[in-house]
């Protein structure tokens, strides 16, 4: 193989520079009368993957600089196709993300990858807004919604502040038409894509492998009726004895669980227990107990 033949080039698959192979070309040249410039146009293939790609290179030969060795070099620009977003490792799981959500997202990716840059803060923003449509987070403006993102407890106090940057950034772009910086538009991509991980990806991952804590009352309930299935016909108790270990996960919403889960039972809705006795503790609090009806528990 010559060397004449090889070639350093980007490749998509390594996400790097590689030794590339040239496998055709194609040479133009601009016309005498008009701006001085050559473009070659090569299909390569890179020698460790074997993916093949398009090379352009653009010499303006009108701006040239001399190297050590006397010659006389153009300035060149490169792009390679298909492009691709340098240097950015695609999310894993991203089939997690709800749908619309996950399509907005590919889309600014698409707009990073054409450089387009007031597009790409205008879409970074527009995540945001349907992470809170999603989570049917409202409010009259972005603003308000970043805000109870945090005291929903979906994010942090500092993740709401770096989602407010973002805010700023694609109100810029919207209405004083101003592009934001490559370095702007990077750090932004990794905090919305630290929202869509932290939302959708990591809290579905958790769920079955860590003892996450529990705020919707369904999986409460879930939760509930598998620890039922320990317990025998008439045994009478409070909740936190039903859930043994398991209250941690759930005692912080206790109250709103336990007014949902008595008026279900009144409604002939949930039927593995029936409302028992009240007690009083040590500290004067109203302790409800609940008894096992067994033979509503499926085996």
């Amino acid at each position: 193989m010559s060397e004449k033949n090889t070639l350093k080039n980007y490749c998509n698959e390594y996400d790097k520079d590689t030794n590339h192979i040239v496998l055709g070309q194609h040479t133009w040249h601009s016309a005498p009368e008009d701006y001085d410039h050559s473009q070659y146009h090569k299909l390569v293939k890179c020698l460790g993957c074997d993916n093949v790609s398009l090379r352009i290179e653009d010499h303006d030969l009108f701006f040239t600089v001399q190297n050590n060795d006397g010659e006389w070099i153009p300035d060149i620009t490169i792009k390679n196709y298909p492009k691709k977003l340098q240097n950015h490792k695609k999310i894993d799981h991203d089939y997690l993300i709800p749908q619309l959500v996950r399509n907005i997202y590919k889309e600014v990716l698409l707009t990073l990858q054409e450089d387009a840059k007031i597009l790409s803060s205008l879409g970074l923003r527009a995540c945001i807004e349907s992470v809170c449509n999603h989570l049917e987070i409202t409010g009259r403006n972005l603003a308000i919604r970043i805000n109870k993102l945090s005291t929903a407890g979906y994010i942090s106090k500092k993740d709401a502040e770096r989602l407010h940057a973002i805010r700023f950034m694609g109100n810029d772009s919207a209405h004083e038409i101003k592009a934001p910086k490559v370095d702007s538009l990077k750090i932004a991509l990794e905090i919305v894509e630290h929202l869509l991980k932290s939302v959708f990806i990591l809290s579905e991952q958790a769920n079955g492998y860590l003892d996450t804590i529990i705020d919707k009352y369904e999986l409460f309930e879930t939760l509930l009726e598998k620890h039922l299935t320990n317990f025998n016909n008439g045994d009478e108790y409070p909740l936190y004895h039903f859930f043994e270990k398991d209250w941690r996960r759930v005692q912080d919403f206790i109250s709103n669980f336990q007014t949902e889960l008595i008026e279900n039972i009144n409604n002939s809705n949930f039927n593995l227990l029936e409302v028992g006795k009240k007690d009083i503790n040590q500290k004067g609090d109203e302790i409800q107990h609940f008894i096992i009806k067994k033979n509503e528990i499926i085996e």
